[in-house]
């Protein structure tokens, strides 16, 4: 931003040059002299704080230890060993800090004042949720600020160099707000960080000092009189509010919730469930569940053996605790990104290669194969940036235990969906082993869903049941991995709190590529913590100048021109324009971004979804132009495609495109779902043999 700013500067200064030399030169002084009142970090941080109300974090002390260090005097001659008391900090960004730049601004206000529930029967959000309709305060108060709060540890150390591993690793805290719509929680400037902690500190001496330090703030919130806010305009504003739900990795969530680690006993946060019972239990209710008395008892217990009570997974308590309406033992929350992604689906994909490779070598399936398939395989423009990298080898695949398939979370989700037209002309249908890949989809296209109704959860549990009694049938002596016990849960947490992806981790670990990149140029590596929590201060307080900051409805247009509305008439000829206004030229664009979603010449719109045809099939529309008229509406030249059927075995919607038909729809108007591209099978092998006309798409869920 300061860049382009001064770029603007400099090339009106090029301009005037040519009329006033001596003005030029005069105005070139100007600048310079103001830039070097910008030369230092120091400098730059000040020159924030008085011109764009920049704030810092504070510094707190979680205790330290005296460390001998070698000191010179003013010549640099006559060392000696000193004892020096070295404080050890974490950095703290007030929550009341956060809010009142946030209220400040008039976009962020309007926005979020104008949330309202759904009218179609479907849970988009929290607002939409059991959750909100119970909770004793949401409930009562509908504008009280609902916080969702995240924490995971950040590894830094690849940037730094392996010898300061332990000071690379940072806790990062953060939180999003969730009377935001979904589609702006999920843009990084709608993630705000509020404490920053060396994780060695963490192990060292617990959660308690940061949780401490919010839950000063979170009572305050929680008060009947609520926090006051200091608002230009606006004295005595005040807002109530209080944690709707903790999100984060297994990892992170036992550390801070007071759990025993992840490879205990008693495994689970949310049930008492045994390691060795985990392929018993396909249901939530068959499960003893962790409840407020439990897990009190529990603390009560531990605070008498060192290492924690074995027989409940419990270590110690949690601030959190301290919260009116929170308890840890009731948030129900887990992070599909983590579980299903980073767990259940490679875990799935390795052991039913693993079996078809060693028990069926007449599939012909190899990694050299399946290498070859992912490297030349055709991808979607949705999926480009998360393709699978070829990485398999025959050892790893065949190696009982190995549950890795070297892929990072969205790579994962990437390939369990393509897997099925990358390897399914090899697998002759009815498979059992290819069978669980096939039911893992199933589950993946319920726990993906944008928007999620009851009549989901039954269909989900079925699928759950059926993919455990598989995997005890094929697997008689294996132990699943905790993330698949996991699973069972998601039914609860939807009937709770909506859809997962309003919970699940992906873009909070998106945000930490802003400290990645930082940590990469950072010289200062001793108080690391500062300098993150002062440059993501920063980042703040730039997306607040940004014009678009929580504006709905903004565009970025690719190549286009600007027709007159009879000049489109008459080059469109074949068209019914009657939902475009004959007053308004029309911008006719290659490529249209809205709000996160690309509409693309080539690409498919979901023009109907299947609970609204008479054959429950979705219909979809191929994008042949974009089309702008006024300021924020979007309409798309469609032609609309024929959905044939579902094909089960590769796991996706065959369709025909029908070139006869094409027409103008609103985007409004479209259900919202994201746009997708077709895809096209290998050539196939008897007994799978497919129409070479037809072409596959493969969304990434339910449509």
């Amino acid at each position: 931003m300061a860049l382009d700013f001064i770029a603007v500067e400099l090339q009106h200064l090029l301009v005037d040059m040519e009329n006033d030399a001596m003005e030029y030169k005069n105005k070139l002084k100007i600048m310079l002299s103001s830039l070097t009142s910008l030369k230092s970090q120091h400098l730059r941080t000040n020159y924030f704080k008085v011109n764009f109300g920049l704030n810092e974090s504070k510094a707190i002390d979680m205790g330290g230890n005296r460390q001998q260090i070698v000191s010179f005097n003013r010549s640099w001659e006559c060392p000696e060993q000193v004892t020096k008391f070295i404080s050890n900090q974490f950095h703290y960004i007030p929550l009341r800090q956060t809010l009142t730049a946030l209220f400040n601004n008039e976009n962020f206000m309007k926005l979020y004042f104008k949330e309202s529930p759904s009218n179609d029967g479907f849970v988009y959000c929290h607002r939409d949720s059991k959750h909100f309709a119970q909770h004793p305060l949401f409930s009562r108060n509908i504008n009280a600020l609902r916080l969702q709060l995240f924490f995971d540890d950040l590894d830094t150390s690849n940037a730094l160099g392996s010898k300061i591993k332990n000071n690379g690793e940072l806790g990062m805290f953060q939180f999003s707000i969730l009377n935001l719509p979904p589609q702006f929680n999920s843009r990084l400037s709608c993630i705000f960080p509020f404490a920053v902690c060396k994780s060695i500190l963490l192990k060292k001496n617990g959660f308690d000092p940061v949780l401490r330090e919010l839950m000063k703030e979170i009572k305050v919130l929680e008060s009947d009189a609520g926090m006051l806010l200091e608002l230009k305009g606006k004295p005595g504003f005040r807002i109530q509010g209080s944690i709707a739900s903790i999100c984060g990795d297994s990892k992170g969530m036992h550390e801070m919730f007071g759990f025993m680690s992840c490879s205990a006993t008693k495994f689970c946060r949310l049930c008492l469930t045994s390691r060795c019972d985990i392929i018993k239990i396909s249901n939530y209710l068959k499960t003893e569940r962790r409840t407020r008395a439990n897990y009190d008892a529990g603390v009560v217990d531990a605070l008498e053996l060192e290492a924690g009570d074995s027989r409940t997974g419990i270590v110690r308590g949690c601030l959190i605790n301290e919260s009116k309406y929170l308890h840890v033992s009731e948030n129900i929350i887990l992070d599909s990104m983590h579980d299903f992604f980073e767990g259940d689906v490679p875990f799935i994909i390795t052991i039913s290669i693993r079996e078809m490779l060693l028990k069926h070598p007449e599939f012909g399936l190899s990694a050299a194969l399946l290498n070859s398939r992912i490297k030349f395989f055709k991808y979607s423009r949705c999926d480009l940036s998360n393709k699978p990298s070829p990485r398999f080898t025959d050892e790893a695949l065949k190696k009982y235990g190995n549950y890795s398939t070297k892929q990072r979370a969205a790579q994962n989700w990437c390939l369990i969906r393509m897997l099925p037209l990358l390897i399914g002309d090899h697998i002759p249908e009815g498979n059992l082993y290819y069978s669980l890949i096939l039911n893992l989809l199933n589950i993946l296209d319920i726990i993906c869903l944008p928007a999620i109704t009851e009549t989901h959860v039954p269909l989900l549990q079925d699928l759950i049941d059926e993919i455990f009694k598989k995997i005890k049938y094929l697997f008689p002596d294996l132990i699943p991995i905790n993330k698949f016990h996991h699973m069972i849960h998601y039914v609860e947490m939807i009937l709770l709190h909506g859809p997962p992806k309003t919970c699940w981790s992906m873009r909070f670990e998106a945000a930490h590529n802003r400290v990645k990149r930082k940590a990469h140029t950072n010289n200062n590596f001793k108080n690391l913590s500062k300098t993150i929590s002062d440059h993501l201060n920063t980042i703040f307080c730039a997306d607040l100048l940004d014009a678009n900051f929580c504006v709905e409805n903004t565009f970025e247009i690719g190549p286009n021109e600007t027709l007159s509305y009879s000049d489109f008439v008459a080059k469109f000829s074949f068209l019914n324009t009657n939902c475009l206004s004959n007053e308004s030229p029309v911008m006719v664009a290659r490529w249209v971004n809205k709000e996160g979603f690309d509409y693309r010449m080539g690409s498919l719109v979901v023009l109907r979804s299947s609970n609204g045809t008479e054959d429950s099939l979705p219909t979809f529309g191929l994008i042949k132009n974009c089309l702008l008229q006024g300021e924020n509406t979007l309409f798309l030249n469609v032609q609309i495609c024929r959905t044939t059927y579902f094909d089960d075995h590769f796991h996706g919607y065959v369709v025909t495109v029908n070139s006869n038909e094409e027409i103008i729809v609103n985007v409004n108007l479209l259900p919202k779902f994201e746009p997708t591209s077709f895809l096209k099978l290998p050539p196939l092998k008897p007994p799978l043999k497919r129409p070479s006309f037809e072409k596959f798409i493969c969304p990434r869920h339910l449509i």
